[in-house]
């Protein structure tokens, strides 16, 4: 599966409280831009690693662990153990390293649908 997460600008933001998974809740308003990254997802099938994680276009700061494409995978994996062995690209048009979180959710529902497009047809 394929998805162009759109890319936003951050007109506002507020910070409401803290919740007890460490993230925030938050209050902000958003102007989208004609910028989108691109992030695919599918399933595995030739792999005993469960995730492998590739990326091109822009460079992504950092190290591995700090990738948010990868810790929604693993948050999606902790809740769903049989999620198959999983290729994650992003190519990564978008300048800004904080709009990762858009590629975030992009993993997520990707992800998700890995899980629900491989489960039986009886459930």
């Amino acid at each position: 599966m394929i998805q162009f997460p759109h890319c936003k600008i951050n007109l506002g933001l507020s910070i409401i409280e803290k919740r007890a998974d460490g993230y925030h809740e938050l209050e902000t308003v958003f102007y989208p831009v004609r910028l989108q990254d691109m992030v695919e997802v599918c399933v595995d099938e030739h792999s005993t690693d469960p995730i492998q994680f590739s990326h091109t276009g822009l460079n992504i700061p950092g190290d591995a662990s700090s990738n948010l494409c990868i810790k929604a995978f693993q948050l999606l994996k902790k809740q769903f153990p049989n999620i198959p062995a999983t290729k994650i690209h992003l190519h990564k048009n978008n300048p800004r390293y904080r709009d990762w979180e858009t590629d975030r959710k992009s993993t997520r529902l990707n992800s998700s649908h890995l899980k629900l497009s491989r489960m039986p047809s009886s459930a």
